[in-house]
């Protein structure tokens, strides 16, 4: 609550877990989110103009003709797909990443993956092919990280300070969704959008500083088919 003297206000004092493993998780996820907001904002309409441009005549039966709406649509729908079904088989690879090469090491070649995964995009501007290398790497990144940032989310906050760490977490990540798309937006506009993905690569180098900041055993846990199905039948 609010602190009142007769002559001045005290605001709310806020303050989070401050330990290395909590604020290296806090830099991560910001500006993982900024780089969403910015880079990862605009893909689908990318991702629509590219394949709006692309003939699907050597794949679609002669009966069959796309028009360009069409063809942008069908070229979102499939990347969307496409990631969803390998994001599906890499996740137990993920899992026993973790487990072989530990939390910090798996979080920097995640960032790598992205990094590629936005240069791939920038090529994809003028060879759309490179869209199928985007796709491989995006989910191979994505599954790599969001299973660890939330394992170690939960286990490294205190538990006392978890709903406020998470609040406060959330908050920075709503100040950035606010500000973000319209400045991307603009650099898009002015620009081009393919630029926008330069900027995601390089903040997220930049986020690969907080990994190495991280210091948290591997787990022990290993990963399988077989654990998932006994655990579909509890």
């Amino acid at each position: 609550m609010f602190r009142i003297k007769d002559y001045h206000l005290h605001l709310p004092n806020f303050s989070f877990d401050d330990t290395q493993n909590v604020r290296a998780l806090f830099g991560i996820r910001i500006v993982r989110d900024l780089v969403n907001k910015t880079a990862m904002f605009f893909l689908p309409l990318f991702l629509y103009l590219v394949g709006s441009e692309l003939s699907f005549a050597q794949v679609l039966p002669n009966s069959i003709s796309l028009n360009s709406f069409q063809a942008g649509m069908l070229t979102l729908s499939l990347y969307y797909i496409a990631h969803g079904v390998l994001g599906f088989f890499v996740i137990l690879f993920a899992g026993n990443l973790y487990q072989s090469i530990g939390y910090q090491k798996t979080f920097v070649f995640s960032f790598l993956l992205r990094c590629i995964f936005f240069a791939a995009l920038y090529f994809s501007k003028h060879n759309p092919s490179y869209l199928v290398v985007a796709v491989i790497f995006d989910a191979l990144n994505t599954q790599l990280f969001w299973a660890g940032y939330y394992t170690l989310l939960s286990t490294t906050a205190k538990r006392k300070n978890m709903g406020k760490d998470v609040g406060i977490l959330y908050t920075l990540i709503q100040i950035v969704a606010v500000i973000s798309p319209a400045i991307s937006g603009f650099i898009g506009f002015a620009l081009g959008i393919e630029v926008l993905f330069l900027i995601g690569l390089a903040l997220t180098l930049l986020s690969s500083i907080f990994a190495f900041k991280l210091d948290v055993p591997a787990p022990k846990d290993t990963v399988s088919y077989a654990k998932f199905r006994a655990w579909l039948h509890e």
